[in-house]
């Protein structure tokens, strides 16, 4: 008798530790998985905005939210497609704003009852499965419309577009983990309720024995609506708890449901070297601010270049070129000897720039640059998870590489002045504040590049010294 009010005072020492255990270390990452995921959602949404495939719901304000819901999943018209997507994309994204701004993540709150309307919101859309071949309506006209996106000309839209579906896709995977764990245990919070509210009142042969099991299922689904009226009644659960109180095997399954509750106390880490990583990927995203500024420049540049080759063609070599062009089916590079400045040197010297390979490739650094400026982007995130030397080598490689354009933007951008005719010099738009404005991102990377390498010298002097800079 002792033994077995033991196990129950074991168990209910073991539901107190697992609920402080999922409410401080469970329920956080959750909130935050939550909250990345509607992040990711908004970037999708975004752009499925402006590109006109959805369009803004305009009775969005008259959607009153209380409880996590699924918007409709019922079939539609084909020539209903945008105004349906468009209220259900809307209602998804408030639900969204909802549950990560207004929902208790706590394990008493997300009960049996709210874990499933979750869950079901989650499978709304199916991102780690997005195609037009899915079962799913949603899932199919979602994949429809990220296609559209894919395959249009806007490469920015279309991977701002790629990277939120897999971020989708990853965060979907990760929260499903969380909430598996965080389901299992309130399905014994449910069973522990019973346990303190209804099974002390029973009547029931203290032998174990099936008929003993028989005897409290009916009586407790007899009181549950008295006892219990705010909770549903699950037969598979409350099954569970006859069992582990009344069948003849009752301590065994009271002793492995307590194991399955203790905390599994990880090994203690080794120690650790000091990281300084966090420095260099702050420098990696200070340059993602460069990239709206080199593409102006680059937008500019080109409307000089256009008013240059109107100025030096006659209509005799505009028609000669045009005939080549046609023939050739290629279009006449735009290769200028233009007058270079090097810092280092102090001297100025001629070089010869191929205009149209320097302006695509500035254009195509601005994207990638673009890129990392989110921290849940695929590109950051892969950023992040690489070695430090690594990401010190990648920002070092970037700065060096803006260097060498803060050289050339400046001396293309005299050119075109210069040789443009005095009267079109009115048309040229300078390109001095986008020039500033990359330098500044510069200095503030290398700022941080600067701090990182100055900290790493500190903790080899310590090291040298013999003292011990790692930790837990």
């Amino acid at each position: 008798m002792e033994e077995r009010i033991d196990l129950d005072d074991a168990l209910n020492q073991a539901v107190v530790e697992r609920r402080e255990y999922i409410d401080k270390r469970l329920m956080p990452k959750l909130k935050e998985s939550f909250r990345h995921y509607h992040t990711s959602f908004q970037n999708v949404y975004n752009v499925l905005l402006r590109k006109g495939l959805i369009q803004e719901d305009p009775y969005r304000n008259d959607f009153k939210i209380s409880e996590v819901i699924t918007p409709s999943n019922e079939p539609y018209l084909e020539s209903e497609k945008m105004e349906k997507m468009s209220i259900r994309l809307s209602q998804f994204d408030s639900i969204l704003e909802f549950l990560t701004n207004y929902y208790q993540f706590s394990a008493d709150f997300l009960n049996l009852k709210r874990l499933k309307g979750i869950s079901s919101l989650l499978n709304y859309f199916h991102w780690t499965k997005l195609g037009i071949g899915s079962t799913s309506l949603n899932t199919r006209v979602m994949a429809d419309l990220v296609q559209h996106i894919k395959q249009g000309s806007d490469s920015l839209s279309a991977n701002i577009v790629s990277d939120g579906c897999n971020q989708l896709s990853k965060l979907t995977s990760e929260i499903f983990s969380l909430l598996k764990e965080v389901t299992a245990f309130s399905r014994q919070l449910y069973k522990q309720d019973i346990r303190e509210r209804v099974l002390y009142k029973l009547s029931i042969s203290s032998e174990p024995s099936n008929q003993a099991m028989d005897d409290a299922y009916n009586q407790i689904k007899r009181s549950f609506p008295r006892e219990l009226p705010d909770m549903p009644f699950f037969p598979e659960l409350v099954h569970e708890l006859v069992a582990e109180a009344y069948s003849p095997q009752r301590d065994k399954l009271k002793q492995e449901l307590i194991n399955s509750l203790h905390i599994k106390e990880k090994k203690q880490e080794k120690k650790q070297d000091v990281s300084f990583k966090p420095l260099l990927l702050e420098a990696a995203r200070i340059l993602s601010g460069a990239s709206i500024h080199m593409e102006k420049a680059i937008a500019k540049l080109n409307e000089s270049q256009i008013m240059l080759d109107q100025r030096r063609l006659t209509i005799g070599e505009r028609f000669r070129r045009w005939v080549m062009n046609v023939v050739q089916k290629k279009s006449e590079k735009h290769v200028y000897m233009v007058e270079f400045f090097d810092e280092k040197t102090g001297a100025t010297r001629m070089i010869r720039i191929d205009y149209d390979a320097f302006s695509e490739n500035v254009l195509k650094r601005a994207r990638a640059l673009s890129m990392l400026s989110s921290k849940v982007s695929s590109a950051y995130m892969r950023l992040e998870g690489s070695e430090e030397e690594k990401i010190y080598e990648y920002v070092s490689s970037i700065v060096d590489e803006l260097h060498k354009m803060l050289n050339t933007l400046p001396a293309l951008d005299t050119f075109f002045k210069s040789e443009t005719p005095r009267e079109m010099r009115g048309g040229i738009r300078g390109i001095k504040l986008e020039i500033s404005a990359i330098k500044n991102v510069v200095i503030r990377s290398n700022q941080k590049r600067h701090e990182y390498i100055a900290k790493k010298e500190e903790i080899e002097q310590l090291k040298k010294l013999g003292i011990d800079t790692s930790v837990d």
